[in-house]
């Protein structure tokens, strides 16, 4: 597969935020800016069905923004942030009458803590890290989705998209079309920063 073969295509008639996919080993969301719904897939053994909708109005009680970045979590905790309304919401999933569903677990406000929430990634711990553009920085979220802490560093300037590695790297693409790469932890109230 190292010449770029498709190898399977998603007709799923739903358009797509450009930053608004996410996924793990086997679900897919996506944003659409059609109906203003994330969609939910199952995408175990290579099928893609879908498993709900998420009605993401959620944003529209301060702004009527809509969230445009998302992550999901290894647990299928799916997280929006918008940044018009400088929000993350998290939904988890539910069981019903075997139907897959999802509900609306926390939106955080956080207007002291969060200014133009963009991308997101999260750790093996289950803490949430959140770029956040206007004041150039990364906000942590526990598990639970309160805030943490924060880190900043002279070269993070105007950060948007955000993945961690495996070994724990976070890299930060940048509006000037530079990504950084840093080495973040968070271990019991502790945190250390490294831009590599």
């Amino acid at each position: 597969m190292n010449d770029g073969t498709l190898v399977k295509r998603l007709e799923h008639g739903v358009s797509c935020w450009w930053p608004g996919l996410a996924t793990n080993t086997k679900t897919l969301v996506v944003c659409n800016s059609n109906d203003k719904l994330l969609h939910v897939f199952d995408i175990l053994d290579g099928k893609f069905s879908i498993l709900t909708k998420i009605d993401a109005n959620v944003f529209r009680v301060n702004s009527p923004g809509f969230g445009k970045f998302v992550h999901i979590t290894c647990d299928n905790i799916i997280y929006v942030s918008c940044q018009s309304s400088n929000t993350v919401a998290s939904f988890r999933p539910t069981t019903s009458h075997r139907k897959c569903q999802y509900k609306c677990d926390k939106v955080h406000f956080c207007n002291t803590a969060l200014k133009t929430p963009k991308g997101m990634t999260s750790d093996s711990n289950g803490h949430i890290f959140v770029s956040e553009s206007e004041n150039d920085r990364i906000v942590v979220l526990s598990p639970q989705g309160d805030y943490v802490t924060m880190f900043s560093n002279p070269a993070l300037h105007l950060p948007k998209a955000i993945t961690m590695l495996d070994n724990g790297i976070i890299m930060v693409s940048q509006s000037n079309g530079t990504i950084v790469m840093y080495s973040l932890s968070v271990n019991e109230g502790e945190k250390t920063c490294t831009l590599l």
